[in-house]
């Protein structure tokens, strides 16, 4: 009887414990396919995270070339030519013996004594070229009027001066110069040009007026405005200098010249 009743129970357990093993295998693989699903989820969206960074490297890529295409297409559709015009004032220049610049040459011939000269006013007229937002050419005409009002009493100059009275420089100019356009309407710029001075003197003294052609040279730092798409407004400091130049049997140094201007530049 005993026997019988162990073969029951035995079975009985049997019946109730042989479907929970299946189920907990179920289980197991539903979790193991949940976890895979989850990795797999979790490398998709770290590959949608790559695409959009490349996306955006690409957007940015792009809008970088289609800005410098655009700025090329800017330069190249608009009115290139220009003219300008500056009106400005200068320094007090020192005209200088060529061989004796530093002596009393008070009663030595054919040389005179260190001049102060008066700076009155500089001006210059011009036509230009923009090869593109960078780079543009130039061609000038620049006048500088300057006053000796040293008062000489004999042929040497009795005190050592030539007294020239007024002294007019007339130059010409090929110049290029280098932009530095930015997001702002302001346009910082630098340049140089060469050319040819001629100097002119009034001084009648002992037949002291006189006149004479030489080489010449600039040199511009300055900065442009933008008023509207086809005019600029523009402040600048100039250098300008030349090689020495004669006055009647005379020989000076150059005369080093320093002047700012505000001008305007029409673009057409």
């Amino acid at each position: 009887m005993n026997n019988l009743l162990k073969l029951f129970f035995l079975g009985t357990s049997a019946i109730f414990v042989l479907p929970v093993s299946p189920l907990k295998a179920d289980i197991n693989i539903s979790n193991q396919k949940i976890a895979d699903a989850s990795a797999d989820l979790n490398i998709i969206l770290k590959r949608i995270n790559e695409l959009e960074n490349e996306v955006n490297s690409l957007k940015k890529l792009l809008k970088e070339k289609t800005e410098i295409v655009e700025s090329e297409k800017e330069v190249n559709q608009k009115n290139n030519f220009y003219i300008s015009s500056g009106l400005g004032l200068m320094n007090d220049p020192y005209m200088l013996d060529a061989d004796r610049p530093n002596d009393d040459n008070k009663g030595v011939t054919g040389h005179f004594n260190k001049s102060k000269l008066d700076g009155l006013w500089s001006a210059d007229v011009a036509v230009g070229y923009q090869f593109n937002k960078n780079i543009r050419g130039e061609l000038s005409y620049v006048f500088n009027l300057l006053d000796d009002n040293s008062a000489p009493t004999d042929s040497n100059g009795g005190t050592g001066y030539l007294g020239l009275d007024q002294i007019d420089t007339h130059s010409l100019f090929a110049s290029v110069y280098y932009d530095f356009p930015n997001s702002s309407k302001f346009t910082p710029y630098f340049g140089g040009g060469i050319g040819t001075t001629f100097i002119d003197t009034d001084g009648n003294y002992q037949s002291r007026k006189h006149n004479d052609l030489t080489f010449g040279y600039q040199g511009k730092l300055g900065i442009s405005y933008e008023l509207k798409k086809s005019t600029d407004l523009f402040a600048e400091s100039i250098y300008q200098s030349t090689k020495s130049f004669k006055v009647s049997s005379y020989v000076s140094q150059p005369i080093d010249i320093y002047s700012t201007r505000l001008g305007i530049r029409y673009k057409f």
